[in-house]
Formats: structure tokens, sequence, C-alpha cells
């Protein structure tokens, strides 16, 4: 079916955070929709094998749900990740506790289990201390770390994120601007040149880090030595920089020799 738009009420909540609809005899789950509200959508896809469709928000057509909050990082809803951060912190709790429930209830002999509160994390935010990017370059030339958007190859540009820690998201914007200094190609999935894929950073309690850079052929060696010294002498935290080549024309970040 092509795509269209249409109003509904949002009924329900799925358990990766969709609101839940019904329209025409199909369950319609749409991102970034709350139950009890009603929505205009997009739908930009119908499932060939069974009675459901996905579909994006276009407006909220009534009063916005008392659960809903603005979201901390300006790509949600984007990135596919924090899938909840539209709702309150204690409604995101509760719809947690409640999936388990609903886990539990599925197997007769745990339907009366017990299923205490869920507890918050502290601090909500700026606590990952590991994360992996892909490289990319926007139309204006700049170099931005990403991720893929759902389902697809689209990138998504990470500036902005709040969940890592303020230590992991300052070695990686130092690094973009080490990188980009070097001028080197970023990679293309398509024509398989370029050399910048993928940066990889782990942090510790100490807020001391270790990025790695992978590039797509070692020919790019002396001029990320080059940046990896300066960027080293900038930033105290990094306390290394490791270059790994992969040159597999697969998505995974790093190449396994073995």
């Amino acid at each position: 079916m092509p795509r269209r738009e249409i109003d509904l009420k949002i009924i329900d909540l799925a358990d990766d955070g969709r609101g839940v609809g019904k329209h025409d005899d199909r369950t319609v789950y749409v991102t970034g929709a709350l139950p009890g509200e009603r929505v205009r959508v997009r739908v930009d896809h119908d499932s060939s094998h069974q009675p459901h469709s996905f579909a994006r928000m276009l407006a909220i057509l009534s009063p916005p749900s008392p659960l809903r909050a603005t979201p901390a990082c300006p790509q949600h809803g984007r990135c596919g990740g924090c899938a909840l951060q539209h709702m309150t912190e204690s409604a995101q709790l509760a719809h947690k506790r409640e999936r388990l429930v609903r886990a539990l209830g599925a197997h007769a002999c745990l339907t009366d289990a017990a299923v205490a509160m869920v507890v918050p994390s502290d601090p909500a935010l700026g606590y990952r201390t590991r994360a992996k990017y892909v490289l990319g370059r926007n139309q204006e030339g700049r170099l931005f770390a990403a991720t893929y958007a759902p389902a697809s190859h689209l990138l998504v540009d990470m500036a902005g994120c709040r969940v890592p820690t303020p230590c992991l998201t300052a070695i990686v914007e130092h690094a973009l601007v080490a990188l980009a200094s070097t001028s080197l190609p970023v990679y293309d999935e398509t024509t398989r040149q370029g050399e910048l894929r993928y940066l990889a950073v782990q942090t510790n309690e100490q807020d001391q880090g270790l990025l790695v850079v992978v590039t797509r052929t070692d020919a790019c060696r002396a001029a990320l030595a080059d940046a990896a010294r300066a960027l080293r002498a900038r930033v105290p935290a990094l306390v290394g920089v490791v270059h790994h080549v992969n040159a597999t024309t697969g998505g995974a970040i790093f190449h396994d020799a073995t």
C-alpha cells in the first residue's frame, strides 16, 4: 500500500516505546506517540505478513499526554536509541515494569510473580562510558560522528547526544577536529573507497579515555599518527589512540584477522 496520512487514537504503548493505535483492522505503531493522544501520522510501511503498519507522527491533534516530556537529546526519534525519552521519568519506569509483568504473565507458573518498582539509574544522563560511531561528512563537508537510523544505513549526526559521559563526548569532539585536519576522505559504502570509517571510545571512572580510529587501509598511518599526537597534547584525558584497519566491505566495525 502507498504511503498515506491518517488520524488515530493511541491506546497503548508497545515494548519498544512506540504508540499503538488501530485503523482499518490494522495495528499501527507510531514512533513518538503516547497513550491517550489523538495524532496525525504518516504510514511508511505496511507489513505483508501481519496486519501491522508502521508510522511516524506528524502532529498531536489532542492535548498532549501528561506523560509527555521534552527529550534531552536533539536526535531523539531519529537515532533509534533512548526510545522513551519523550516520557517523564516516572512514566518510563512504570512502562518498564509493565513490560516485565507482561513477559512473566505469558508463563502460567509466573503469572503471580511479584515485580518490584524499577529503580532509576543515577545519573539518568551522561553515564555511558563506551560508544561506537560511523564517520560521515555533511553537505558542507563537515566531519561528524554518527549512528545508523533504525533499519537503514542513513547516517544520524550524534552531536548533542546526552547519554555518553562528558569525558567521552569531549574526546569525540576533539577527535573530529583532529581527523578533519588530515583531509582524509570518509569511507563510502557504495563505492567502497575512502579511508575514515569508525570511531570507538572507552572511558573509565577516572575520566581517562582510549580512542580507536578505524580506516579502510594502512596507507593513512602517517597522517593519523600526526593527528593522534596533536590530539593527545590537547586532551590529557586521552591516554591512548589505536589505529585499526578494516578493509572488509561488511558492517562489522572491527576486522578479526583470525
